[in-house]
């Protein structure tokens, strides 16, 4: 499909973005609509789709953490603040969202995001492992300027 794809709709190229989604738009309904498949026993992939029942929501809903786990913002620099001077870097992945901290005792604390357990970060060494105690790549602590 994918050589298809990049030898009928991209080669040669369009003059701009409108007439090269105009060449993709008419492929797709070309490769969807009227070429049988075999993996399909020979039918179209139009005629064997079927709809999901679920409807589809554009916007993701805010998480919000039990009250037990503290929220921290990831920054634009990757990292949440700790203790007003310190920065421990988490993801840049998750840089703009929030992360959650609950402590379990002996100056752990789970770190999450959303459900999903991230790690652990230790109080003394201000940085995150795994539940193998290896350290996250890219993980350190800077003190603030």
């Amino acid at each position: 499909m994918h050589r298809e794809l990049k030898g009928e709709a991209t080669r040669p190229p369009a003059y701009s973005l409108a007439p090269q989604q105009r060449k993709l738009n008419s492929l797709l309904a070309e490769y969807n609509e009227l070429r049988p498949h075999k993996a399909l026993a020979n039918n179209t992939p139009a005629r064997v789709h079927l709809r999901s029942p679920r409807e589809y929501s554009a916007k993701i809903a805010d998480w919000e953490y039990p009250k037990r786990v503290i929220a921290r913002y990831v920054s634009r620099n990757a990292a949440i603040r700790w203790k007003s001077y310190y920065w421990i870097m988490v993801s840049t992945a998750l840089a703009g969202k929030y992360v959650g901290l609950e402590v379990p005792g002996n100056g752990i604390w789970r770190i999450y995001f959303r459900h999903k357990l991230l790690g652990y970060l230790d109080e003394k060494t201000l940085r995150i492992e795994d539940d193998r105690g290896r350290m996250k790549r890219g993980t350190n602590r800077k003190r603030c300027p």
